[in-house]
């Protein structure tokens, strides 16, 4: 019934704000997710009649769509922020594949050292120092 409310208005909120915001954090694909989740939502809810496009919209009183956005608009919204916040962490540097922080990670996904790739690293510096 009314389970896009809260992702629309924290688009809403996050539209507004979106040019105080580093592009670091990539304030778009969070806006696109939500946006878009919205969009489809709203068809869905208009295709079944649970959303009329006059007033008062909703074809449900208020004891029944506040319950709905707890239960069902509140997760939907931090499971987006939840994915979004996971695609920024990896697009700002790759967290996951830092050697430093996880080699377990880095041995069960590339084999062998976990700091696979050191020796050629200092194989190439070798290669120039002696070029010099």
């Amino acid at each position: 019934m009314a389970c896009f409310v809260v992702p629309a208005g924290t688009a809403i909120v996050t539209t507004v704000i979106r040019k105080k915001i580093p592009e670091k954090y990539h304030i778009d694909w969070l806006n696109a997710m939500l946006w878009g989740g919205v969009v489809m939502l709203a068809v869905e809810h208009v295709s079944h009649g649970e959303v009329v496009l006059y007033p008062p919209f909703l074809t449900a009183g208020i004891p029944e769509v506040l319950p709905e956005m707890l239960k069902v608009g509140v997760p939907m919204t931090l499971v987006i922020l939840l994915v979004w916040g996971v695609m920024v962490a990896v697009a700002r540097g790759g967290f996951l594949l830092d050697s430093k922080l996880s080699p377990s990670y880095n041995y069960a996904v590339f084999g062998g050292c976990p700091h696979a790739g050191a020796k050629e690293i200092h194989q190439d510096t070798a290669v120039r120092q002696d070029s010099v």
